[in-house]
Formats: C-alpha cells, structure tokens, sequence
C-alpha cells in the first residue's frame, strides 16, 4: 500500500511511565515477530517502560495541499526499542499500541492507512491539563512548564535519549498480518523544547493489555533524568519506512 507524505507540526508532552515486562508482552502479544529489546533503550535501570505522547496535531495531512490539512488533539501510547524479526535485524522499532484521536476522519483514516489500533474521543488539552475518557476509564495528566522553549540543540541531553527512540520506524497493531512500517522524521534543527513536571493518573483498564492502573509524579528533563518529562513543538515528515 503506497503512502502519500504527511507532514504537520506535533506540540506534545513526552514521557515514558514504567511498567513490568508481562505488561510488555500483553502489548505484544498480536504478533510473534516483535521481541522485547528495551534493554537498548539506555533508560535508566533498563526498566520496561511505555512512551506517551499527548498533544495535538497542527496542520497535519498530505504534503500536496494544505488545503486538506487539520488540526486536532491526538495521543500515543507506544513501547519502542522492539525487534522485528520480518525486517532488518538490526533495525529496532517502536510498536504504537494504541492511539487516541478527536477527529473522527483521521481515527478511521488511520486504522485503514497504517494499521493503527485507534480510539475517537473527546480530548482536553489546556496549558496545564490533558485529559480523555474511553468508555469509564480515563487518563488526566497535569503539567507544569520550566522556562521559556529553546531550540532542542540547546538541550544536548536529549540526543542520548528521546532523539533515538522518537527517529525508529514503527509500526500499527490492528492487525499482525499487515504490519506496515512508518517513519517519522522530525527536523530536530527546527524542534523547540522545555522540560515539564507532570502529575499523571492512569485508570485500570484503558487499554485492553493495560490492566493495572498508573498514577506517577514526573519531573523534567535534565543532565540526571535523560526521560524526563519535556514539552515539544516538534515538525515532521511521515513516510513509508522503506521508501528510499
């Protein structure tokens, strides 16, 4: 299935939250070609470990016209740094294990195009809170901004941890018999960072292989957390992972 280029701008909280490897294997669990590898993900302890995004999409769609681009409220849940026995060896990929949108169009559009195990619903995004529902279960995240941005060249600190994990291919998880692999390019010259402190509440059972409930207080990024909590505007360019 040949994709067009997307290309859009990501304003986001990234954080990673801790969690047990049976966790990680029910994430994995729809297809025995991916194999836990976070032990490369240098996060501290080598803990397994889910990566959040919250934010929101800003004149996202195809590179051809802006006319069909949108904004809207989207968050990832992912586990990265996982082999894929299909492709390269050496190559490690992130595993977008569910994602939450507010546009109805793109939730759809996304389940077809790449194999995204997506959810519609409404999705608050304020200065200081992200917060949705799925059915009775909801996630609330509270956050405090540190500074003014700056160019995320500024903030060598992270070239050893998220640069790496957000720049893997990754892949959907809709179905494990087409497991087609996007990319992401951010353009990391033009990303403005600050590091945030987060207080964040998961309720049990948001998603299906996310059974235990998670209420963690996060602090920024810094020299001493490399997985920090920190706020981006990050533009990109999403493409076929094999496209040359």
């Amino acid at each position: 299935l040949l994709l067009m280029k997307v290309v859009g701008e990501y304003h986001a909280l990234w954080f990673v939250l801790p969690t047990d490897v049976r966790t990680i294997r029910e994430a994995l669990a729809f297809s025995d070609d991916l194999q836990d590898n976070q032990s490369q993900s240098m996060c501290d302890e080598n803990a397994n470990f889910f990566f959040w995004e919250l934010g929101r999409e800003y004149s996202c769609g195809p590179s051809w016209s802006s006319w069909v681009r949108s904004d809207f409220n989207e968050a990832k849940c992912s586990v990265p740094f996982i082999s894929y026995s299909k492709h390269s060896e050496d190559t490690l990929v992130t595993v977008k294990s569910a994602i939450i949108m507010d546009n109805y169009i793109n939730s759809h559009g996304s389940r077809f195009l790449h194999n995204l195990n997506t959810y519609y619903t409404h999705i608050d995004f304020t200065e200081d809170t992200y917060k949705f529902s799925i059915g009775e279960n909801a996630l609330v995240a509270n956050y405090k901004a540190q500074g003014e941005f700056t160019p995320w060249k500024n903030m060598p600190i992270v070239g050893e941890s998220y640069t790496r994990m957000v720049s893997q291919p990754w892949t959907g998880t809709l179905s494990k018999e087409k497991l087609y692999l996007r990319n992401h390019t951010y353009d990391f010259d033009s990303i403005q960072a600050r590091p945030v402190s987060i207080s964040v509440k998961v309720d049990p059972n948001l998603f299906p292989f996310l059974t235990n409930g998670i209420q963690a207080q996060l602090e920024g990024i810094s020299d001493s957390r490399p997985f920090g909590a920190v706020e981006v505007r990050a533009p990109f360019v999403m493409t076929n992972a094999d496209d040359k």
